[in-house]
């Protein structure tokens, strides 16, 4: 059955999509939904919100099923505490756990889906000049701010080295600028919150003096300031103890750590608190499958990158601190329902009765013909299952006539 109304908090990366994805799964659910769009976003969402009530309209279906509210903080509090009758939220897990508690006071059910810090791993016998433009498309593609983006690329020992000499010079040669002075001729545009600078050079810096090496970037794109456009970026050597190797990004960084044994990659994979997406790239279809079982992620793919996001017939969430729930697939239509448990007479004309013994007022052998029913059914052997039996009838005949005399 459609759970009501949905409620869902939209984030500012993909402004169209991460809002029309719960609009359509909610109302092919049978639901009405009010979307708060980030802050960010809230001019471009008047614009899809419109389209949207064109199209309800133009089925014969009421524009006011779907609503767009814009705001700050306190506008997604007041939605997430509202009477909706269940919350999507996606975004941080900073933010997720406010959305929690929000959502407690009502007992609100959430799907959330959080911060991600995916490993995209290389093992020695993949063609690195194939491998290479998924790399870097995974990693700078809207400026590495992807839930999915590649923040943690695990190359094996031999092909580390060459890896890197392969992407370095590509890195360097990235365009940045304004996209609508520019004439679309860049790679990369601006960062879209102010704070999110400052987050990354401390990461940066936090790895470089603790060993890494930069190879470039790493820093704010000083003659584009104003803005905020932070350099691409590469920086290798990256170690466990380093915060980047377990701290959401969420910029054009490629952070390239080596790899020599498979415990040692599922150890370091493994211990980071996300666990959204992941990629295993291998030419040993049995070793990518190992790999793929041991990464602690709610998706995979192999010898491919991001793929499973477009299959829309494929759940999409993840585990740990990426959050829980699921949206697309079969499992994301049935999130935005509930379960409704239905019974009835399978044949015309047969009751469903309450066996003589166990009718009030009961008869004094109701526990004996209990006792003898289970001994038919679980009776550990024929001799026994025959005795209960015989048990049973006589049981069930005396009980009848004991009730009788006693209704007398």
């Amino acid at each position: 059955k459609p759970l009501g109304v949905l409620g869902v908090l939209a984030p500012f990366n993909y402004p169209c999509h991460n809002l029309m994805n719960h609009i359509v799964s909610g109302l092919f659910a049978g639901n009405a939904v009010v979307s708060k769009v980030s802050e960010y976003t809230s001019w471009s969402a008047d614009f899809y919100l419109r389209a949207v009530r064109q199209a309800l309209q133009s089925a014969g279906y009421s524009p006011d099923l779907v609503a767009v509210v814009t705001g700050m903080g306190p506008t997604g509090a007041a939605l997430v505490e509202s009477r909706v009758n269940k919350i999507i939220f996606t975004g941080s897990d900073k933010i997720g756990k406010l959305v929690m508690q929000g959502a407690a006071k009502r007992l609100t059910p959430v799907i959330l889906e959080l911060g991600g810090k995916d490993p995209f791993i290389v093992c020695n016998d993949v063609n690195l000049n194939w491998l290479k433009d998924t790399a870097l498309r995974g990693v700078f593609q809207n400026n590495g701010q992807n839930c999915i983006g590649i923040e943690r690329l695990f190359v094996e020992e031999k092909a580390y080295q060459p890896f890197i000499d392969i992407v370095t010079p590509i890195i360097q040669a990235l365009r940045q600028g304004l996209p609508l002075k520019s004439g679309g001729k860049i790679d990369l545009g601006a960062m879209t919150m102010p704070r999110q600078l400052e987050h990354i050079e401390s990461l940066i810096q936090d790895a470089v003096s603790k060993g890494a090496k930069l190879i470039c970037g790493g820093r704010r794109n000083e003659s584009l300031k104003p803005g905020i456009f932070f350099e691409p970026t590469l920086i290798t050597g990256i170690t466990p103890d380093m915060r980047i190797a377990t701290e959401e990004v969420f910029g054009p960084v490629m952070a390239v750590l080596k790899w020599s044994t498979e415990d040692d990659l599922y150890q370091f994979v493994n211990n980071c608190p996300y666990g959204l997406g992941s990629s295993v790239f291998t030419d040993d279809k049995t070793r990518a499958r190992r790999i793929v079982d041991n990464v602690h992620a709610g998706m995979s793919n192999i010898n491919d990158f991001g793929v499973n996001y477009l299959c829309q017939s494929l759940p999409f969430g993840g585990v740990k601190c990426s959050g829980f729930g699921r949206f697309a697939g079969v499992e994301g239509l049935r999130a935005c329902c509930y379960p409704k448990s239905i019974t009835e007479d399978r044949f015309p004309g047969v009751k469903t009765s309450i066996p003589k013994p166990w009718c009030y007022p009961t008869a004094d052998s109701a526990p004996e013909i209990a006792e003898d029913l289970i001994g038919v059914a679980y009776g550990d052997s024929l001799y026994k299952k025959a005795i209960s039996t015989v048990k049973l009838v006589m049981g069930l005949v005396s009980a009848k006539s004991t009730t009788s005399k006693k209704l007398d």
